[in-house]
């Protein structure tokens, strides 16, 4: 049986250039922690949003990364890892950030804050979809906006 574990959430406010200096800092590190580790980049919709999600892969200089056209509120997306969660086969690791993210947890979708939950959900629904896997999978959430930006580790035990 299956059972998925947050291993990792780095979560902070950011200008744009240090935001992508902590995602490459988080990508790298990940690597050297955890073997191969894929990173995937949400693409907003619109030029911007591509444009923005280029910019984040060409910063990634030799780590996997991958661009992901998100489709569907973020509700939707976070669904296969509620599903998951609400059988017991979702744990969470301590570290400093548990409790920012088991307050968007309980929160979400109607929380003010999303993108934790998002970037979750984005890594589950990598990792579950890839029956082979047997690594970490990296998600990355920015916006253009300078906003708030998630990473998290999702590892299969």
């Amino acid at each position: 049986k299956d059972k998925y574990v947050i291993i990792d959430a780095v979560v902070f406010r950011k200008a744009a250039a240090e935001r992508e200096a902590v995602i490459k800092q988080t990508a790298t590190l990940d690597n050297k922690l955890y073997g191969y580790v894929e990173t995937w980049v949400e693409q907003e919709p619109g030029s911007g949003g591509k444009e923005s999600a280029e910019s984040t892969v060409g910063n990634l200089v030799g780590v996997t990364c991958r661009i992901e056209r998100v489709t569907g509120s973020k509700a939707v997306r976070a669904q296969p890892l509620a599903s998951q969660a609400s059988v017991g086969k979702v744990k969470i690791l301590a570290g400093p950030n548990v409790s920012k993210l088991l307050d968007e947890l309980e929160h979400f979708p109607n929380g003010k804050l999303k993108d934790m939950v998002d970037a979750a959900g984005g890594a589950f629904n990598k990792i579950s979809a890839s029956v082979s896997f047997s690594g970490s999978a990296g998600w990355g959430i920015s916006e253009d906006t300078g906003g708030v930006t998630a990473t998290e580790a999702l590892g299969r035990l």
